[in-house]
């Protein structure tokens, strides 16, 4: 991130803050360093200007460039991490956690399931959206018991459960609206997805270089190129929401330029508008208050 995305992130920030206060009221502002970025003085500027903007009680909106360290807090019953992934039906797909809680119980990952789902409600205004769980086979008696006993509660739950989900499916076929994984799951499936993304990209790379024939067909390919890497580029999707905590707070990816910090304030934005979190906190009896 050079001097000027951050000059271009710092004041698109302070024009989101002001159209934010001037529709909620004027908030207080506040900044909140990473656990681990003091030993790393540049990590800090970088995390600072990402533009951590925080209103009072349940109007508290953030969007931070930083770990998730500094972010989580108390929550209901436990914070959820939410990646926004692209599939091949040109629609997007939600997960989570993605990282924000290793260690889960099936309560837990039944609210990730209930967080997700009111989010593609509420946020992205998808009626009934689906959800699915993330396992190793589309069985329903698959995975371990922690995996079954949570299959067993979605089952019996007022959500939209549509069972298990097989991860080479997500980019493909876009079974469900929602899919749901303990944060250890999730991480490793996201940092594969952007490992093999990464991986397939240097070898069409070294593919197109090789001559003077394939250079003359990446040329006139550069077109298609640049639509998929507007397909898988974070800058999209601004950040990934921290559901499950006392307001909307929005990760940014740790690369971020001035779009995708302006993109992660407007996401915390519209949670905000949707009133997120009250919708969380109304827990399964309101989704099913609420259903359409």
């Amino acid at each position: 991130m050079g001097r000027r995305d951050i000059a271009i992130g710092a004041a698109l920030a302070a024009v989101s803050a002001l159209v934010f206060a001037l529709t909620f009221g004027f908030p207080r502002l506040t900044v909140a360093l990473s656990p681990t970025v003091f030993p790393r003085f540049v990590s800090v500027g970088l995390f600072v200007l990402s533009a951590i903007l925080v209103a009072q009680g349940a109007r508290r909106l953030a969007a931070s460039g930083a770990g998730t360290g500094s972010a989580a807090k108390a929550g209901i019953p436990r914070p959820g991490l939410m990646a926004v992934l692209p599939s091949l039906r040109n629609q997007d797909f939600l997960v989570v956690d993605v990282g924000a809680t290793a260690d889960c119980t099936p309560e837990h990952l039944r609210a990730f399931a209930l967080m997700g789902a009111t989010y593609a409600r509420s946020v992205l205004g998808i009626a009934e959206p689906s959800v699915g769980l993330l396992n190793i086979g589309e069985e329903d008696t698959k995975g371990n018991r922690i995996s079954n006993e949570t299959f067993a509660m979605l089952r019996d739950s007022p959500l939209a459960f549509d069972g298990n989900v097989e991860p080479h499916r997500l980019l493909t076929d876009r079974p469900v609206d929602v899919v749901v994984c303990d944060g250890f799951v999730g991480n490793i499936f996201l940092k594969s997805i952007e490992g093999g993304i990464a991986a397939f990209s240097t070898l069409l790379k070294r593919s197109v270089l090789r001559n003077a024939i394939t250079k003359a067909g990446a040329f006139l390919l550069r077109r298609s190129f640049a639509d998929m890497r507007k397909v898988f580029a974070y800058q999209r999707r601004g950040g990934a929401p921290l559901l499950g905590v006392n307001g909307a707070v929005v990760i940014a990816h740790g690369r971020s330029d001035a779009e995708a910090i302006s993109g992660a304030i407007d996401v915390a934005r519209r949670q905000a508008e949707a009133r997120l979190g009250q919708r969380l906190a109304e827990g399964l009896e309101g989704w099913a208050l609420h259903g359409s």
